[in-house]
């Protein structure tokens, strides 16, 4: 094979794995570069934090040298500097990073499913569930368990930044399993209760919070 398909239960595999074997033939001439490689990249997503622009500024060098080395270029680098962007080639700079530099407002760059907005480097969550019905959103209708592990699992957290509030709602899905009711059975009056709390928890993070 001379590219790599994607859609085939090993594709994810053999892409991570020619990346890393790549970025190893560079572990001792590009040390930090080759260990981004290996620990900071998701897929064909690279994200990262260093602790000043000149050392960002080397890093994305030579990253982007070593993925050239196997035939891969780093395209849609954004960040939230200036600098670093002026560094780049402008037709490598992604959609965000080019708003970014004009000062244009954006709704910011989705990042892991996260949402970045580089202007005050803030990390905010889609939390507008524009799928289920509102009527389930704002507590007045009761979910039925179907519904409830939709909006508890619309919740996308990689890092676990929600884990004190996430993880009510996983607690009561699994309160819920054990009534054994079906899946387009309503939960019960006393997880309801529950249910009512946590969504009006959630409603306060977006206004509080500033989560989309």
């Amino acid at each position: 094979m001379t590219s790599l398909i994607f859609g085939a239960n090993c594709s994810p595999f053999i892409a991570q794995f020619v990346k890393n074997k790549n970025a190893q033939r560079y572990e001792s001439s590009m040390p930090a570069a080759a260990s981004a490689i290996y620990r900071s990249h998701y897929m064909d997503d690279y994200i990262d934090s260093l602790p000043n622009e000149e050392a960002a500024i080397q890093l994305i060098d030579n990253i982007m040298f070593i993925h050239k080395q196997g035939g891969f270029q780093m395209r849609n680098w954004t960040s939230n500097s200036k600098k670093i962007l002026a560094s780049l080639p402008k037709d490598l700079l992604g959609e965000a990073a080019v708003k970014f530099n004009t000062g244009e407002l954006y709704e910011g760059e989705r990042t892991l499913g996260l949402i970045w907005h580089p202007n005050d480097d803030t990390l905010r969550f889609d939390v507008s569930f524009k799928r289920i019905p509102e009527t389930i959103i704002n507590g007045t209708q009761k979910p039925t368990k179907r519904e409830m592990l939709r909006v508890i699992m619309s919740i996308f957290d990689v890092y676990g930044i929600l884990a004190p509030f996430t993880i009510n709602g996983k607690i009561m899905l699994q309160e819920i399993w054990k009534s054994k009711i079906s899946w387009d059975d309503y939960i019960t009056e006393t997880v309801f209760q529950k249910w009512s709390k946590w969504i009006y928890l959630l409603k306060s993070l977006k206004n509080d919070y500033g989560y989309e």
